[in-house]
C-alpha cells in the first residue's frame, strides 16, 4: 500500500500532462506523432487502453504505472530467491516496493517502471537462456530418447527465446535508454555465442569420444550418473544447442 500513497490526486507536471495528451489520441495518432517524439510508443498506447477502459481516470492512469513494481516484487519472491538465494529474493523484492525513486516514479504517468520491468525481464530471460546450456543433455543407444531429449531442450530454449524477444522489443519501444539496454544485451549475447559456437566445434566431437571411452577428465562428469552398462552418456556442451543459440540472438538482434 505504501507505493499506492502519491497515486491519489489528479495534479500533473508537464511531462504527465504530455503523456496525457498524447494517449488522447487515437492509436494511428500516436503512432504518428511517436515517430517524432524523443520517445517510443509503447507506453503512450499502454496507457490509451488504461483510459478507454477506466473513462479517463487519473488516479487510474497513476495506479497502472504502480503494477511493474508490484511485478518486479514478485519476481524477487520467486524466481530471484530461487536462483540466487532468500537474502538475495528478500533484498530484491524490498528494494522494488521502497526504494525512494521508484516510489516517486510509481505515481507519475510515465514510462519509467514499465521500462525497468521489461529491462529486468529481458536480462531475466537472457539469464536463463545462458543458464540453459549448462545443463546435460542425456545421450544412450535408444535413439528415441536421444531425439526426446533434444527435442524438449530446444523447444524449452525456443521459449526462453521467444519470451526474451518480446520484452527486448517491449524495452525498445518504451524508453530510449531501455533501448540502448536491449541492444548491449542482444549484442553481447550474439558475441558470446559465436564464440561458444566456434569452441564447441572443436571440443564437442573429442569430448563426446572421451565420455563415451570412460576418460575421468572430460568434462568434470559425476561418475554415479554415468551408467556404462545401459551405455548412457552426458554431454554438457553440445554444438547444435549452441548453433541454435547462436541463429536465434541474431534474430532476436534484428528484430
Amino acid at each position: 500500500l505504501f507505493i499506492l500513497i502519491s497515486c491519489f490526486h489528479s495534479n500533473m507536471w508537464f511531462d504527465e500532462s504530455y503523456s496525457i495528451a498524447i494517449a488522447k489520441h487515437s492509436f494511428k495518432e500516436i503512432w504518428q506523432i511517436g515517430s517524432h517524439d524523443v520517445h517510443p510508443v509503447l507506453y503512450y498506447i499502454m496507457i490509451r487502453i488504461v483510459m478507454l477502459i477506466t473513462n479517463n481516470s487519473i488516479v487510474c492512469v497513476r495506479l497502472f504505472s504502480c503494477v511493474p513494481l508490484v511485478l518486479m516484487s514478485i519476481l524477487g519472491y520467486s524466481f530471484i530467491r530461487k536462483e540466487f538465494g532468500n537474502k538475495a529474493g528478500l533484498i530484491f523484492t524490498f528494494f522494488s516496493l521502497f526504494f525512494p525513486t521508484l516510489l516517486t516514479y510509481a505515481g507519475e504517468i510515465r514510462m519509467y517502471t514499465w521500462a525497468m520491468l521489461f529491462v529486468t525481464m529481458m536480462f531475466v530471460y537472457a539469464y536463463k537462456i545462458m543458464n540453459n546450456n549448462n545443463v546435460r543433455e542425456v545421450l544412450s543407444d535408444d535413439n528415441n530418447i536421444m531425439y526426446e531429449n533434444k527435442i524438449k531442450n530446444k523447444n524449452t530454449l525456443l521459449k526462453y527465446w521467444i519470451i526474451f524477444s518480446i520484452f527486448s522489443l517491449a524495452s525498445a519501444y518504451t524508453h530510449y535508454y531501455a533501448l540502448a539496454v536491449a541492444a548491449i544485451i542482444n549484442v553481447g549475447m550474439f558475441i558470446y555465442f559465436i564464440i561458444a559456437y566456434a569452441k564447441s566445434s572443436k571440443n564437442d566431437s573429442s569430448n563426446y569420444d572421451d565420455i563415451k571411452n570412460g576418460n575421468k577428465k572430460s568434462e568434470k562428469i559425476n561418475s554415479e550418473n554415468i551408467s556404462n552398462d545401459s551405455k548412457e552418456f552426458f554431454i554438457l556442451k553440445d554444438r547444435e544447442t549452441y548453433k541454435f543459440n547462436l541463429i536465434s540472438s541474431i534474430v532476436s538482434a534484428v528484430v
